[in-house]
């Protein structure tokens, strides 16, 4: 039996990754800050991305993985892959 949500119950629930170039980010959300956040699964280094929208997120995402993937480029190092 599936429980009732009240407009009394504070409901937050995300299912899905992001995704780009290969790569899956995760999406939390910061309900005291107002802050979406999250980082890239799935490998040695670490990418961390925030925004205050969905939108914002995604594009703060995107561009992390691109400055990620420029200065793995600038330094003659192979970018990590998905380890999953």
């Amino acid at each position: 039996m599936k429980k009732k949500v009240s407009a009394h119950t504070p409901v937050v629930s995300v299912s899905d990754y992001l995704a780009y170039k290969d790569y899956l980010g995760t999406m939390r959300i910061d309900l005291e800050l107002n802050m979406h956040f999250g980082h890239v699964i799935g490998m040695n280094d670490k990418i961390i991305y925030q925004g205050r929208t969905v939108k914002a997120l995604e594009k703060d995402f995107q561009e992390s993985v691109d400055e990620y993937i420029e200065s793995c480029n600038e330094v003659g190092k192979k970018p990590d892959g998905l380890l999953i």
